[in-house]
């Protein structure tokens, strides 16, 4: 039972962080659900657009992946409609945050459903508001190749993230702490690429084994 002092959106936004910390999937989605119902006009973005993405990840968790598809959507679409009202930057740089990842999770969701060119289009989404998710241009990239038989888009999607994980400017988003097992893989990914009679040679051909 949820405390009468226990109302905003925010109260069950934590409710709902905590019961998906504990894997308690149903639970966060009741209180998910209810700060959704309880946001208002002056309701931080940050509170909504996190709202809708985890509810969308508690109802993934559970196997319920058309639902969870619509909250992501859902999330996405307040990130379009007030994105451009933001002033402050980094209040914006952590909205475009949770709206890659959102974008990215929603592309897995497609995967999962065997919709690849709408996952394509999410994890292009999620690349090109965090130009440094390195996931979901590897992601974009599997799925044209082994879903779609794009290999030669695939190829260029591969090097991308082969490129992202090794530059050194940036951070990459979600960076793993171990990348050369994952770079090994994208090298052999690539090489399958290639294997298709492709007249483009891989741009990562002189890269060490």
């Amino acid at each position: 039972c949820i405390r009468d002092s226990l109302s905003s959106a925010d109260d069950f936004l934590s409710l709902g962080d905590t019961a998906l910390s504990q894997d308690l999937s149903e639970k966060a989605i009741g209180y998910y659900r209810q700060g959704i119902k309880a946001l208002d006009e002056d309701e931080s973005l940050i509170t909504e657009l996190s709202l809708y993405t985890n509810l969308a990840t508690a109802l993934s968790a559970i196997g319920k992946n058309e639902v969870a598809a619509e909250s992501y959507q859902q999330a996405l679409v307040a990130f379009a409609d007030n994105i451009d009202d933001i002033v402050e930057e980094s209040f914006k740089k952590d909205a475009t945050s949770i709206a890659s990842q959102a974008s990215f999770f929603l592309g897995m969701v497609y995967q999962d459903l065997g919709q690849f060119n709408d996952a394509v289009d999410a994890y292009s989404q999620a690349s090109v508001l965090d130009p440094y998710h390195w996931a979901s241009v590897a992601n974009l990239a599997s799925v044209l190749h082994d879903s779609l038989s794009k290999h030669r888009e695939a190829l260029a999607a591969y090097n991308k993230a082969y490129d992202l994980l090794t530059q050194t400017e940036v951070e990459p988003t979600d960076a793993p702490a171990e990348p050369r097992y994952i770079l090994s893989q994208l090298q052999y990914r690539i090489g399958l690429c290639i294997s298709h009679d492709l007249d483009k040679k891989c741009a990562l051909e002189d890269a060490s084994p």
